[in-house]
């Protein structure tokens, strides 16, 4: 008699956990409906096209694009290769109307490195006066689009190249 007590409240025991765990699953799915019903279509652009637009963290799609999202505040993120990255903050609301969200990106400067195999030389970078190679190198910061021209001078001779930088 006393095992079948025992085994009773074990099976009692078993059915409330399993009808407390289906209850809180319905709850959160009722939850989930709910928060889905009041998603706001946000649209994201970004200067220029087809950045990576992340939301808090998250990768979510290439702008232009349209993301649901619920009522609350969210940090937006686009990024590019050859830009830096722009930010902003969205705070979307139910009942309102949906924010547009447009991303400006910056271009990155770009870093000129000319190696050679020269203990010693000069170089002329465009028509700035002649710098010393250092250890047989130069490198040069934030450096404009464009055309360029590299004139190279050592105790053997010289070398004379141009090319060409584009945007990003």
């Amino acid at each position: 008699m006393l095992i079948g007590a025992l085994l009773g409240a074990l099976v009692a025991v078993a059915l409330l956990a399993f009808l407390v765990d289906q209850a809180r699953k319905r709850n959160h799915l009722h939850d989930q409906e709910k928060m889905a019903g009041e998603a706001v279509q946000v649209q994201i652009a970004s200067t220029p096209a087809n950045a990576s637009i992340r939301v808090n963290g998250e990768t979510k799609c290439n702008a232009p694009c349209t993301i649901a999202l619920t009522p609350g505040s969210y940090q937006v993120m686009a990024f590019l290769d050859g830009y830096d990255p722009a930010t902003t903050e969205v705070k979307v609301a139910a009942g309102q109307p949906a924010p547009a969200v447009t991303l400006t990106l910056g271009v990155q400067p770009q870093t000129v490195r000319i190696l050679t195999d020269l203990d010693q030389g000069k170089i002329v970078f465009d028509d700035q006066p002649p710098a010393d190679l250092q250890e047989g190198q130069f490198i040069l910061e934030k450096v404009a689009p464009g055309s360029h021209t590299v004139k190279v001078s050592g105790k053997a001779g010289e070398a004379t190249f141009t090319f060409d930088i584009a945007e990003a």
